[in-house]
């Protein structure tokens, strides 16, 4: 099933509105711009970045992982 209605109702429910939250589908070429996404939502506290379509990218897995972890 496709969570983004439900994640959009509770991130409105939140925060009162969406404008937290980026969603992006991996894919080609998509990482990088990923990357960006979830790097600037960690600076901005309460910033929220959906990843959709992960199996689409396994090459960004590690990528994803080494951001995690720190």
């Amino acid at each position: 099933t496709d969570p983004v209605t439900q994640l959009l109702r509770f991130a409105k429910e939140y925060h009162g509105n969406t404008d937290h939250l980026e969603m992006i589908s991996l894919g080609r070429g998509q990482g990088p711009i990923a990357e960006e996404l979830i790097h600037k939502a960690l600076a901005q506290r309460g910033h929220w970045v959906f990843l959709q379509n992960c199996h689409l990218a396994a090459y960004f897995m590690p990528t994803l992982q080494a951001i995690v972890e720190s």
